[in-house]
């Protein structure tokens, strides 16, 4: 669970410990969670592809 304690820290919503000790009682809120992190990066990665798509048609001839 460090990978996940981590992002909270970083992103500063909640407690690290208190969601982590939450999440070892609740299966929904661990599923929530993972399942949230996940649709975070993959939108992330996205955005990335997206910008980095638009630079190479800009470059380009």
């Amino acid at each position: 669970m460090g990978l996940i304690e981590f992002l909270v820290n970083v992103f500063a919503q909640f407690p690290g410990k208190a969601l982590l000790e939450s999440m070892a009682r609740s299966k929904t809120l661990t599923i929530m969670v993972v399942v949230g992190v996940i649709l975070f990066l993959g939108g992330f990665a996205a955005l990335i592809h997206a910008i980095d798509t638009a630079n190479q048609s800009v470059v380009s001839p």
